[in-house]
C-alpha cells in the first residue's frame, strides 16, 4: 500500500534536489532527516568559514595596479642587480615562497603581521635563494625564504632591522641544512660600485672588508660579486666622515659562519638571555644582536668602524622589537602603536637623515666573568635609509653627516671610554701591588714625617 501524500512522494535534500520515492519506514526517514539536517549545518559552517577567510585575505587577493600605494605602502623594483628578477633560477631553488604551499600561506600571514599588503606579481623580485620586496615608501628591503639570521651575525655583513622566523616550516637547503622560513627587513643603504674609484671612499685608518671577514672566519662567497657590497657612513674618532663597506646580499650557503664562530655566537646569545632573564632585564633580539656583535667580534682589530656602521640603524631595531618582542611568528599580534611608530620612522628617515639618541642595554663582564647589563645612551648622528635600487637621481644623493651635536657626543663618549679604560687599569694595578694601598701610603707618610723632623 502506497501513501498518496505528496510530502511522502519526494524527499528534499540539503541543496533542494528532490527524488521521487515510495514511502519509507519511519526509522529510515528519521535517519535521513537527521543526516540532511547535519549536512545543512555543516554546509552553513563551511560557508561561514570561507567567508571569514575571504575577509581576512581580501587584502592579499585584491587586484590593484602594480606600484600603487596601499595603506601608505608602495613596492618598487630593483634596477641595480645583474639578474632580471622576473623568474626563479631553478638551478638554485624550485620553491616559490609566495605561491607554493605550505609556505605561501605562512608568508602571507607574516606580511600581515608586519602590516604590509600582499605584493602583486610584478612587484616580487625573484632572487637567487630568496624572494625580495623593495619597499620604496619606507626605504627597506624584505628578504623572504630560508634563512638563519644568527649564522650571519658579522660586523662585515649588513644586519637586519628585524625579522620573523617560522621554525615550524623549515626548508632543506643544500649546503646549509634545515633553515627556518624567514621574512627579514634590511635597511636600504648606499650601493655603488663606482664609489671604489672615488678618493673620498678610501681611509688609511681602515682595513679592508676582506680582511675583516678573513679574521672572523666567515665565508666570502658574495664579497667579490659586483653589486653585493654597499656603504654606511659614520664619523671616526676625529669627527671625519668615513664610508664603511659591508656585504649587502648574504645567504647561509655562500656566507655562513665557521663552526667556531657559530658556537661563540650561540653561546653569547644564550648567556645573554639566561642572565637577562635572571636579572629581570627586559632585553629583546635587537639588543641581543647588538651585544653579540660586540662580545664575539670585539677582538677583531680595528673593528670600531664596523661597529659604528651597525649602530646607525639600531634605533629602528629597537622600535621593531618594541613591537614584536615576545610575539609568536605567523599567529601572534604585534603591539599596534609600536609597529605604527616603526613604519612611520622608516618613512620619515628615507633620504632624510635624522639625529637620534636612545637607551640600550649593554652587556659587560667583570674580571670573574660575571655578566651584567648597564642601561646606556646610544647616540646616532645620522639615521637614514637610502633607496639605491631605484636608480633615480634623487636616490643617488648621499647626505653628509651633520657633525655639530654628533661630534660633541662622540668626543664625550670617547672621553668616557678612555676614563673607563684608565679606571680598569688602575683597579688592576691596585690588586697587583705587593702591599695594600693604605699600608704603602702610611709607610710613605712616616718617611716624610721623619724627614721633616730630622735635624738639619
Amino acid at each position: 500500500m502506497i501513501d498518496s501524500d505528496s510530502s511522502d512522494q519526494e524527499f528534499m535534500y540539503g541543496d533542494g534536489f528532490a527524488m521521487g520515492a515510495p514511502v519509507l519506514p519511519t526509522y529510515v526517514r528519521e535517519e535521513l532527516a537527521q543526516a540532511t539536517r547535519a549536512m545543512a549545518e555543516g554546509r552553513k559552517q563551511y560557508e561561514s568559514t570561507v567567508q571569514q577567510t575571504a575577509l581576512r585575505g581580501s587584502k592579499f587577493i585584491k587586484q590593484e595596479q602594480p606600484g600603487a600605494p596601499r595603506g601608505g605602502f608602495e613596492y618598487g623594483w630593483c634596477y641595480t642587480d645583474h639578474k632580471t628578477g622576473k623568474t626563479i633560477r631553478e638551478d638554485f631553488r624550485k620553491t616559490d615562497y609566495l605561491k607554493d604551499e605550505p609556505y605561501a600561506a605562512r608568508v602571507h600571514a607574516m606580511l600581515e603581521q608586519l602590516g604590509l599588503p600582499m605584493p602583486e606579481e610584478g612587484e616580487i623580485f625573484r632572487g637567487t635563494r630568496h624572494d625580495l620586496l623593495f619597499l620604496n615608501s619606507h626605504g627597506v628591503v624584505l628578504r623572504i625564504g630560508p634563512q638563519d639570521v644568527q649564522d650571519l651575525i658579522n660586523p662585515g655583513f649588513l644586519q637586519p632591522i628585524g625579522w620573523i622566523e617560522d621554525r615550524q616550516s623549515p626548508l632543506k637547503v643544500p649546503g646549509a641544512g634545515d633553515l627556518p622560513l624567514t621574512v627579514a627587513i634590511y635597511p636600504g643603504i648606499e650601493v655603488d660600485a663606482s664609489a671604489e674609484t672615488d678618493e673620498r671612499y678610501h681611509s688609511p685608518s681602515m682595513k679592508s672588508l676582506y680582511e675583516v671577514l678573513v679574521e672572523t672566519k666567515q665565508d666570502m662567497g658574495d664579497v667579490t660579486t659586483t653589486g653585493n657590497t654597499g656603504f654606511i657612513h659614520v664619523l671616526d674618532d676625529d669627527g671625519a666622515e668615513v664610508p664603511v663597506r659591508v656585504v649587502v646580499d648574504v645567504d647561509n650557503v655562500a656566507n655562513g659562519a665557521s663552526a667556531q664562530t657559530r658556537e661563540q655566537i650561540k653561546t653569547s646569545m644564550k648567556e645573554q638571555r639566561v642572565n637577562a632573564s635572571s636579572e629581570g632585564t627586559p632585553m629583546h633580539k635587537g639588543e641581543l644582536l647588538f651585544n653579540a656583535l660586540t662580545a664575539v667580534f670585539n677582538s677583531v682589530s680595528n673593528n670600531r668602524y664596523w661597529k659604528k656602521a651597525f649602530e646607525v640603524h639600531q634605533p629602528l631595531r629597537q622600535m621593531f622589537w618594541d613591537a614584536f618582542g615576545g610575539v609568536e611568528p605567523v599567529s601572534g599580534t604585534p603591539k599596534a602603536e609600536a609597529l605604527k611608530k616603526f613604519w612611520e620612522t622608516c618613512a620619515a628617515v628615507t633620504n632624510k637623515p635624522r639625529e637620534m639618541t636612545l637607551p640600550v642595554w649593554q652587556m659587560k663582564k667583570d674580571e670573574e666573568g660575571r655578566m651584567r647589563f648597564d642601561r646606556q645612551e646610544l647616540h646616532v648622528p645620522h639615521l637614514v635609509l637610502y633607496r639605491s635600487w631605484t636608480m633615480d637621481e634623487a636616490d643617488k644623493i648621499v647626505q653628509p653627516i651633520k657633525q655639530a651635536k654628533g661630534l660633541r657626543d662622540m668626543v664625550q663618549a670617547a672621553h668616557i671610554k678612555t676614563m673607563e679604560q684608565f679606571d680598569e687599569k688602575f683597579d688592576k694595578w691596585l690588586k697587583e701591588v705587593d702591599k695594600p694601598l693604605g699600608q704603602r701610603l702610611a709607610s710613605l707618610g712616616r718617611r716624610i714625617w721623619r724627614d721633616i723632623r730630622a735635624p738639619r
